[in-house]
């Protein structure tokens, strides 16, 4: 269940770090990709069985998620928000994007500001099961994105904008009827917008061999970016050749594996430098232990990458 004890919570930062922190149960992990000062606002409401978010980050990036199985989430993208990826699918207009099938992720280009709601499992399906007398369907339950018409796009975004300033002006402390009122309305809105088999349009497809190979190596570098490992070693990660490999990486990060390994080393860098003991580490010790040996090479790309130097990120 989400507690309602602490109905509203919101963060403002630019510390990624801290903002997977904020989140515990989503099991998140941010990198920025893109040049520029980031800057995140987060929001989220919680209604019992149902939780309201809307985040917004200012500079490309990727968020990598393997959330809880007992959550299901589903998010629209606002339409000011830039192109992006889920899951390997590209954007549409009026994407809606179902987040429920073990671990996703997402890569925008530039600014990203979604809306979204998340359910507790066997609420889903309860729900589902009374409304529709059937059980909930296995499409429901796969990472994808649909297509939907700018009016449901619109109507969901309202409705969950104005249950989220709803339940932010009032106290839900011991107010269980009203929490599970609003977690009906919420649940009643996400279906309307989803179940509508004339006006969406299914943009689920298989991934392929290419979108796998580079999916494995992102993992294999979210957990030994450190140890430096060479195309040779990513390539026999992947089981693709290095042209496929390139192919794939410019496909769905727009730089090349190398280059996709250096912004992860940097952002390394950046949350070891923001979480850091002050008096204990300088930041050569920080530089080096992510592999940067040349020093001012490292504070020329890291000031170039988050438009601040190394010294200021630590003294901050």
């Amino acid at each position: 269940m989400f507690e309602i004890g602490s109905h509203f919570r919101s963060i403002e930062t630019n510390n990624l770090e801290e903002l997977s922190h904020f989140q515990p149960n989503k099991n998140r992990h941010y990198t920025q990709l893109k040049t520029g000062n980031l800057n995140v606002r987060y929001n989220e409401v919680n209604l019992g069985s149902a939780q309201i978010m809307r985040e917004a980050l200012t500079t490309g990036g990727m968020i990598q998620a393997t959330p809880n199985s007992q959550y299901i989430p589903f998010a629209f993208p606002l339409i000011h928000s830039s192109n992006f990826r889920f899951c390997g699918q590209e954007r549409r207009n009026h994407t809606f994007c179902k987040a429920s099938g073990g671990s996703w992720e997402m890569v925008y280009d530039d600014n990203l500001d979604y809306i979204g709601a998340v359910f507790l499992k066997e609420y889903l399906s309860s729900k589902y099961q009374q409304i529709f007398n059937r059980e909930l369907p296995d499409s429901l339950l796969q990472s994808s994105i649909i297509e939907v018409t700018p009016q449901k796009s619109l109507y969901f975004s309202n409705q969950l904008n104005k249950i989220m300033s709803l339940s932010r002006n009032i106290n839900l402390n011991g107010l269980t009827k009203t929490a599970a009122l609003l977690s009906s309305e919420t649940l009643q809105v996400t279906l309307d917008t989803l179940i509508d088999p004339i006006a969406s349009t299914s943009l689920e497809k298989s991934q392929s061999k290419r979108q796998v190979g580079v999916y494995k190596v992102v993992d294999y570098l979210h957990h030994n970016a450190h140890l430096l490992p060479d195309i040779a070693t990513l390539c026999n990660v992947a089981g693709m050749s290095e042209r496929s490999l390139q192919y794939g990486f410019l496909e769905q990060f727009g730089v090349t594996p190398i280059k996709y390994l250096r912004l992860i080393r940097l952002n390394g860098a950046r949350k070891q430098l923001q979480n850091s003991e002050k008096k204990r580490f300088k930041v050569i010790d920080i530089a080096l232990n992510w592999g940067f040996i040349e020093l001012g090479r490292f504070s020329k790309e890291y000031k170039a990458l988050f438009q601040e130097p190394p010294s200021k990120t630590l003294r901050l």
